[in-house]
């Protein structure tokens, strides 16, 4: 039985106006520091600390972590300038309150820093008494695909038993901190990243929509290893 939801933030419980808000954002924050990117790159790095997306794409540009900093300054920029490109997603709301009438605690995780997820957070003009967790990573420990958060989860919401802990989001990142956790992990189809690419990680589940969380935690959805 399912006990705890974490939901992933951007790209799961939060929709991007079109889906290269936050790709856009960073591509401009290399190019603001003299740094022409791929999107491509950034794109596989989705879903991980924001920090360690610029050192990785750096160090795949064998280029120095001097220029992490400024680099993130100009993202953190970048996302308030589009504050108004991000909305919440289909049936989030729905979703929220489903669970927490069928006592599941209401979990959502992000690999942004506190103050710019505080910024997208207020706009949608959430109730953060709402969440019975919010996970930083930069706060947690070590960002995903790391289980850290999960296990900050666990500890604070008292809740030992892995297998009624559910991970729902968008990139590979997600499902892999899901699995590195051994929890139960399922990957919406509305992000960013490819949906083969997300299968090949074999989540438990798999959903179209927020309102597939509904048919796990009732039972009613076989999981996906099966039809594999």
């Amino acid at each position: 039985m399912i006990k705890a939801v974490l939901f992933d933030f951007i790209g799961t419980t939060v929709k991007e106006a079109h889906p290269e808000v936050i790709n856009n954002c960073f591509e401009k924050a290399f190019t603001d520091n003299n740094v022409p990117v791929d999107i491509s790159l950034l794109k596989k790095e989705r879903g991980k600390d924001k920090k360690v997306i610029i050192e990785n794409v750096l160090q795949s540009l064998q280029l120095p972590l001097s220029l992490v900093q400024d680099i993130y300054a100009s993202f953190k920029g970048n996302v308030e300038i589009n504050i108004h490109e991000f909305y919440e997603n289909d049936g989030a709301s729905v979703i929220f309150s489903y669970l927490r009438e069928k006592n599941i605690k209401v979990c959502i995780g992000t690999g942004l820093e506190r103050t710019v997820f505080s910024k997208i957070f207020n706009h949608l003009k959430w109730d953060s008494s709402y969440f019975d967790y919010i996970g930083i990573a930069g706060e947690t420990g070590r960002s995903r695909p790391h289980p850290d958060m999960i296990f900050d989860m666990i500890d604070k919401l008292g809740i030992p038993d892995k297998n009624a802990i559910l991970k729902v989001g968008d990139t590979l990142a997600d499902i892999r901190e899901g699995k590195n956790a051994k929890v139960r992990t399922a990957v919406i189809l509305s992000g960013t990243q490819p949906r083969d690419i997300l299968l090949e990680a074999k989540p438990d589940f798999v959903v179209t929509s927020l309102s597939g969380i509904k048919e796990i935690v009732e039972e009613k959805q076989p999981a996906i290893r099966a039809k594999l």
